[in-house]
């Protein structure tokens, strides 16, 4: 099956200078990580499987993030689903998969749990969260992208059509709904508008929407995404010079997350942990032998605009999660959920002055960019909010400002909600 391999020893120069530095961006505001998920490495149906071989490590790998925050992580057991408590929902066996060798090679799940996934075989496949099929289509796939109205946009063709559509947008139901003889717009349009010092300007256009940004080359149409605000993310490995104080003068990677916020433009940017080893011998065909003591995977952007990463040491195996904040003298981690006859909303107290808090002020909106109008206010001991004044189109926005005396916070965090 398709798991996410790492290269120990073979870097090239090339690659070293290709990934040197981006351009200088503010620091995104973010919650350090949160460990989701954390459990010892091994083959017990709670644990995890790590596989060492000629090319590195087989880990694990996160192929997406649900609307509903669950976590689909894919090994060689198949597909396993965790909540946000880390709690393991359910695992569909490769097993019990028909042409299951490398299963799933594509995949993505939408808000309701059910799987789609493709292994080469030339058929789309939908599951339930109890691993059951659901409906299969004969098509032939490259991609598989669930939209956040849970159509699916494949990257591929149907055999019979093989040199006319490369693009197939299909209803949850499995009705096929749009073809297209290009990338449709809906996926984002990149184009390079120049090159300078390996940082490349490029413009993406969506139906609704131009992005601007600067950002490396590499792999760009693979790292694209965007949240159900609309900003768009790039995630990108990076290779840092080469260090001089380390023992072993060697090359350090991470990945960094690049963030353009929809309703401002403001292009800002997170920084991930760096991988880190220790030399353990030295082969003449290969080079320097390393051992990983803390490696980071790619990162993946939820619906939400949270990014998850896992992380391997030699004793465990964890998912981490970075949320998106506003600024530290704003309330911090609001959330949303349904009320007993509203909206609920949760917050916690801002990182920052929050002795001289006098109070936190509600605002929303039916427009993702606003503009918002105050709901009420609520004293500074209150860090909940329930809202019985919601009516049709019943799609909200909201944030909360903390009030000290007259002077009112940034927005925290914007949360997002469709009342049924």
């Amino acid at each position: 099956m398709v798991k996410r391999k790492l290269n120990l020893s073979n870097i090239s120069i090339l690659l070293i200078l290709i990934f040197i530095f981006l351009n200088d961006m503010t620091l995104a505001d973010f919650i350090e990580p949160v460990v989701v998920v954390n459990g010892k490495i091994g083959e017990a149906i709670n644990e995890f499987n790590v596989e060492h071989d000629d090319m590195g490590l087989s880990v694990p790998s996160i192929r997406t993030v649900n609307a509903k925050g669950n976590i689909f992580l894919v090994d060689k057991k198949g597909i396993s689903i965790f909540n946000q408590k880390g709690n393991l929902l359910n695992i569909i066996n490769a097993k019990n998969i028909e042409n299951a060798e490398g299963w799933p090679v594509f995949m993505d799940a939408d808000s309701q749990d059910n799987i789609y996934t493709s292994n080469y075989d030339n058929k789309l496949q939908k599951y339930n969260y109890k691993g059951e099929k659901i409906w299969e289509r004969e098509i032939t796939i490259g991609r598989i992208q669930v939209q956040y109205n849970n159509a699916i946009m494949l990257w591929g063709f149907r055999p019979d059509q093989k040199d006319k559509e490369r693009n197939l947008l299909y209803s949850p139901a499995g009705q096929l709904l749009n073809t297209y003889k290009t990338q449709p717009l809906e996926l984002g349009l990149i184009n390079i508008d120049s090159t300078k010092n390996d940082i490349t300007k490029v413009t993406v256009d969506y139906p609704e929407k131009k992005y601007s940004i600067e950002i490396l080359k590499y792999n760009v149409e693979d790292k694209i995404s965007r949240d159900i605000f609309q900003n768009l993310y790039v995630a990108q490995r990076r290779v840092n010079i080469i260090k001089q104080d380390m023992p072993d003068k060697d090359y350090v990677q991470h990945y960094i997350v690049n963030r353009i916020d929809n309703c401002t433009g403001d292009q800002i940017k997170l920084d991930m942990p760096e991988n880190k080893y220790k030399v353990v011998g030295e082969d003449i065909s290969v080079g320097k032998l390393k051992k990983p003591l803390e490696l980071y995977g790619e990162p993946v952007i939820s619906p939400n605009g949270d990014a998850y990463a896992w992380r391997y040491t030699p004793e465990k195996y964890s998912i981490l999660k970075w949320t998106w904040q506003g600024p530290e003298d704003a309330p911090q981690s609001l959330q949303i959920s349904a009320g007993l006859s509203g909206l609920k909303l949760n917050w916690m107290k801002p990182a920052k002055d929050v002795e001289t808090v006098t109070g936190y002020q509600i605002f929303r909106s039916t427009e993702i960019c606003g503009p918002f109008t105050e709901v009420t206010m609520v004293k500074k001991d209150k860090l909940t909010f329930e809202d019985q004044t919601i009516k049709p189109p019943w799609k909200y926005y909201y944030v909360v400002k903390a009030v000290r005396d007259k002077k009112v916070s940034g927005d925290s965090n914007k949360v997002y909600m469709q009342w049924k």
